[in-house]
């Protein structure tokens, strides 16, 4: 996601300040060597919840397909954070928790002959994601943000959370 934020705001000439956020340092040094050489993204190893202070400033706060890793207290810890922080935009991607989501992940992965890797991190992550309920719980932990919640194709969900209504 970072790397086409890059390249759209490349594309229409204007300036932005990316930063990427990751705990694993090899995931850093991946999208460093594969998406970032010459530039783009600032990269910063920091644990979310532990490290909130490695956390800069900014405008938006694009939090893609990792909140199912946490416990809801975490999810709220973080959210303080950010919330502090006055962003315009909290905006949340990640995925629904689904049965029919757990099987058609299932089959394609033996269809396909992903690895046994790619296939435990898959399930496990359609179990650990989010119903509707639950999004609607993480809505609550951003005090003063008006919201949109909406359901995308392969089984995603898109927050985004505005400190001004008018945004909608």
């Amino acid at each position: 996601m970072l790397k086409k934020l890059d390249r759209v705001c490349r594309s229409i000439h204007r300036h932005a300040t990316l930063t990427g956020i990751d705990a694993n340092r090899h995931i850093l040094e991946f999208a460093r060597k594969e998406h970032f050489r010459t530039g783009g993204a600032n990269l910063v190893m920091a644990d979310v919840i532990h490290q909130p202070e490695l956390i800069p400033r900014a405008d938006v706060y694009m939090l893609n397909l990792f909140l199912h890793h946490f416990e809801m207290n975490e999810i709220k810890i973080l959210f303080d954070h950010l919330i502090v922080k006055k962003p315009d935009l909290l905006v949340v991607n990640d995925l629904q928790r689904s049965k029919l989501a757990y099987v058609l992940f299932t089959f394609l992965c033996k269809l396909k002959q992903i690895s046994k890797l790619t296939f435990h991190d898959g399930q496990l992550s359609i179990t650990k994601g989010f119903n509707k309920k639950e999004m609607r719980i993480i809505t609550e932990m951003a005090k003063g943000y008006h919201y949109h919640l909406s359901w995308n194709w392969a089984f995603k969900w898109q927050l985004v959370m505005a400190r001004n209504p008018d945004y909608f």
